[in-house]
């Protein structure tokens, strides 16, 4: 060999063997794999999850702009849109065996439901206060009749 006699060669059994990685090392190493894993993901689907969450915006946004403040009931275009798309889907099938795209109140995203839930419980708080404000508006009307009635 033409080497240095004092430095340990591959072929040398009493060399220093290969460095072995320490586990933190090894870990280092790992996490490392990971994050490129999990960004060169994120690179892939970027564009598709930004598009999916911008598309569900937009219906959620599509489905406020329907509603009429002004009416009595703001959100009875809702139950009309789901049966009229069940129909349009399968006329004469149960629910089970439809197939198709799905309806727009489908695609909306979680925002539009939780806002139609608090759409609909406004509306259930200002009919009960309606409806005691009625029927405290006429109990002293009730009283006197009852107070006459008693006198004659």
């Amino acid at each position: 060999m033409s080497g240095d006699p004092h430095l340990p060669t591959a072929a040398d059994p009493g060399g220093p063997a290969a460095v072995v990685p320490s586990k933190r090392d090894k870990k280092r190493h790992l996490l490392s794999e990971r994050l490129g894993a999990l960004t060169e993901k994120f690179n892939r689907d970027r564009d598709v999850t930004y598009r999916e969450q911008l598309h569900q915006i937009q219906i959620d946004t599509n489905l406020v702009m329907r509603v009429d403040p002004y009416d009595d009931r703001p959100l009875d275009f809702v139950e009309p849109t789901r049966r009229d798309r069940e129909r349009t889907l399968n006329p004469d099938a149960d629910r089970e065996s439809q197939s198709g795209g799905r309806s727009v109140l489908e695609m909306a995203g979680p925002t539009f439901h939780q806002w139609h839930q608090d759409v609909e419980d406004l509306l259930e708080e200002r009919d009960f206060a309606l409806t005691q404000q009625k029927v405290g508006s006429r109990a002293p009307e009730k009283r006197k009749k009852m107070e006459w009635a008693s006198i004659g």
